[in-house]
């Protein structure tokens, strides 16, 4: 864990606090096995309430820079789980939604 306690998101840009050490989640009351979460909405946030942080100008460059590096760019897919067309990240061998963290299927260019 930490050593002190952080005042602000550690990962503001992409806020995924479903993979944070502070994060929490909520799965629905059905799921019962590892299978079952493959197409499921869950609930997630932070246990310190910084979920709603901003990310600041500096923090959006660096993530900018490290997209550039690793060839991550944006595609437009949809996510059937936010059921909604998103600008989804992608390096052509993983592509994710933002919000919710799940598989986006990617439209055609």
């Amino acid at each position: 864990m930490y050593d002190t306690k952080p005042t602000r998101c550690i990962d503001p840009v992409m806020k995924h606090c479903q993979e944070c050490q502070l994060g929490w989640v909520k799965y629905p009351a059905w799921v019962e096995t590892a299978e079952d979460l493959s197409w499921c909405m869950i609930e997630s946030g932070c246990t310190l309430g910084f979920e709603k942080d901003e990310p600041t100008e500096e923090e959006l460059k660096e993530f900018e820079e490290w997209r550039n590096r690793i060839h991550l760019h944006k595609k437009f897919g949809y996510c059937p789980i936010c059921d909604d067309g998103i600008e989804a990240f992608t390096n052509d061998s993983m592509c994710y939604c933002p919000t919710c963290g799940h598989h986006v299927i990617l439209h055609e260019e």
